[in-house]
């Protein structure tokens, strides 16, 4: 079972490693390869629940959109951009893609303060995923910028772990158990029947209202 980062050709070329050692693969979050033997991909609706997000942002009419990307690249994170993108330059939104590492806090409030430095203050900041979305509602309530009242701040994942914090996230929720319930009994029936019994499968998102979107 695999769940791979990084750049697009290099994702591609270690599933390639692992699909020359004659084993059947499941593949979560990735784009389906329709070349591939003996191998199926479990996703969810990252690009729709994107769009069903985007569009609760322009009915807030925004000027200004940032959305935080992590440096590392995923192909979950590629395809809530796409759907992202979609919705904005439909409704001719003015929107900048800012990327940060994710795992220093310090590096996602960099590149915020670099990106309203020259762009100016946004309306809505989107966290592609939901700790990209605290950190910035952090930083900028801590500099005096009132949420959702000055900025809207959404995010992606609702997982579990982020049940407990405070402000509840405008997001969309991931089915992450099921992800990985549905992969685990794919891969069983494979080595049961000889065969997979689908070559993709995409799970379905679901919004989530919370706080920090007027």
């Amino acid at each position: 079972m695999l769940m791979l980062s990084g750049r697009i050709a290099q994702r591609r070329r270690y599933l390639d490693q692992v699909l020359a050692s004659g084993h059947p693969v499941v593949v979560f979050q990735e784009k389906p390869g329709k070349t591939l033997t003996d191998c199926c991909f479990i996703n969810q609706d990252d690009q729709g629940g994107a769009e069903t997000l985007a569009l609760k942002i322009v009915a807030r009419n925004p000027k200004r959109v940032f959305i935080l990307t992590p440096q590392l690249q995923w192909h979950a994170i590629e395809a809530r951009v796409k759907g992202l993108r979609k919705v904005l330059d439909k409704h001719k939104c003015n929107y900048q893609i800012i990327s940060s590492d994710e795992n220093r806090q310090q590096s996602i409030q960099q590149a915020l303060d670099a990106a309203m430095a020259t762009h100016g203050r946004p309306d809505v900041v989107i966290g592609t995923n939901d700790r990209l979305a605290y950190v910035a509602y952090r930083h900028l309530t801590d500099n005096g910028h009132r949420v959702p009242e000055d900025i809207g701040i959404t995010g992606f994942n609702a997982f579990d772990t982020t049940a407990a914090l405070l402000p509840v996230l405008e997001s969309v929720q991931s089915p992450a158990y099921t992800l990985g319930q549905t992969g685990g009994a794919a891969l069983l029936a494979r080595l049961e029947n000889g065969r997979f019994e689908f070559d993709t499968l995409v799970l379905p998102v679901v919004p989530v209202t919370g706080t920090t979107l007027r």
